[in-house]
């Protein structure tokens, strides 16, 4: 069984399955990013604030693609 060495947000990972492993990492991340965006939808304008971004930052995040960074 050989590793296959994928690398995302400066981090590297090794995955023992190739790329059924590989795959799996893209839709893990792919739907993490889909729970990131849903909440930052559902935050309030000070808690954008406090992360010092507004409404239209949120609106172009949104929309994104699911499979974009």
């Amino acid at each position: 069984m050989s590793a296959t060495t994928f690398s995302s947000y400066g981090q590297s990972a090794t995955l023992p399955f190739g790329v059924p492993g590989v795959l799996a990492h893209w839709f893990r991340q792919s739907q993490q990013r889909a729970r990131d965006r849903t909440a930052l939808a559902q935050m309030s304008d000070r808690d954008l604030l406090d992360m010092r971004t507004n409404r239209y930052e949120v609106s172009h995040a949104l929309a994104k693609p699911f499979w974009r960074d």
